[in-house]
């Protein structure tokens, strides 16, 4: 396989951004953590937006459909969760910078700046890759709804464990901000490629895994 082929991946495009633009962003637009970590919320919102379309799907292929509502769960979860993770950023701002007169200005510079184009970016790309590895292969048939739906759970709490086990880290020890940067982007990859992929598996129907 070609590199312009691999490129053409919606793994590698995926990968490639949520690697390289925040170290493009750090090292060449002035981007600071907490720019870094709204972007990688950015990532995790996109995420979830494709993930309650996977959900509706698998509900629509299943024996026992549930009601539409059962979407509002999953969503009610995540926002509790989102809600903690914005907190998390705001202490992080205070204790990093400790200018909070500073704080709205830096989101409106960045959503003005860069936002606008790369939420919509990421967007696509998740729905790009969710079209080639799960739609196209049909794994709604094979996913049972309430496993999904726990073990999703199960990642989300992972992911929150793993947020304030390393804002610990960076605000209780003395880290240069480069070391942060390339710490996070690992735990990120660790992270995506053990939990997630754990989870994901674990919500298919017993005959399927």
């Amino acid at each position: 396989m070609s590199l312009r082929e691999k490129f053409r991946n919606p793994f590698v495009q995926q990968y490639a951004i949520e690697i390289l633009f925040p170290i493009l962003g750090f090292y060449f637009f002035d981007w600071s953590l907490i720019i870094i970590a709204t972007f990688y919320l950015l990532d995790q919102l996109s995420s979830e937006v494709v993930y309650f379309r996977r959900l509706v799907w698998i509900n629509n292929h299943q024996e026992d459909k549930k009601h539409p509502i059962f979407i509002l769960e999953p969503i009610l979860v995540f926002v509790t969760l989102f809600t903690i993770e914005i907190l998390a950023i705001i202490y992080l701002w205070i204790v990093k910078v400790e200018d909070w007169s500073d704080f709205l200005d830096t989101l409106l510079q960045f959503t003005i700046n860069e936002l606008w184009f790369l939420f919509p970016m990421v967007l696509a790309l998740y729905y790009i890759k969710d079209l080639f590895s799960f739609y196209m292969p049909r794994r709604y048939l094979v996913h049972n709804l309430r496993r999904t739906m726990n073990y999703h759970y199960l990642f989300n709490l992972a992911m929150l464990i793993g947020i304030v086990l390393f804002l610990l880290l960076i605000t209780k020890t003395e880290i240069n901000d480069h070391l942060i940067l390339f710490l996070f982007i690992a735990a990120k990859l660790l992270y995506d490629f053990t939990i997630v992929r754990w989870c994901e598996k674990k919500g298919l129907k017993e005959e399927a895994i």
